[in-house]
């Protein structure tokens, strides 16, 4: 795994040569934006290519493993919400983003629509929770 100094120097490098890295799928009206300028798209932090940019690798396919970025939301209830109402809420959100008109409407703003299941979204928030307090103890930030 890269340290954060050679996270930083990478960084420094791709900046002053005009290049540029697309966080997530959210910065693609960015980077089409960017390019269309004769900047040049080095990688994406998302797990995968993104469709919109084919030919932009991963950070991980660029040289820079375990460097994965991206943005989510997600929809919670207070902890003693009734859990009718939440299943509810739950199942009219995920047919709602099944919805192809829907995928698409979200995918032309950069986001790619999605209902995970409970304990799926609790892990996720979990490990994000996880990863960034590490991230945040290697660089030296201080906790206020």
């Amino acid at each position: 795994m890269a340290s954060m100094a050679e996270k930083r120097r990478i960084f420094r490098e791709m900046h002053d040569s005009g290049c540029f890295v697309i966080p997530n799928p959210f910065d693609i009206g960015s980077a089409r934006w960017l390019q269309g300028r004769g900047f040049r798209a080095l990688a994406t932090t998302s797990s995968a290519r993104l469709d919109e940019l084919p030919d932009v690798p991963t950070m991980a396919e660029a040289g820079v493993p375990d460097f994965e970025i991206s943005s989510w939301n997600a929809l919670y209830a207070p902890a003693r919400a009734p859990e009718a109402a939440v299943e509810v809420i739950r199942h009219a959100t995920t047919e709602i983003l099944s919805q192809d008109d829907v995928k698409a409407k979200f995918r032309e703003i950069g986001f790619v629509a999605q209902a995970l299941p409970p304990d799926l979204q609790d892990q996720r928030m979990r490990s994000e929770i996880e990863r960034w307090a590490k991230v945040i103890a290697e660089s030296g930030i201080e906790r206020r």
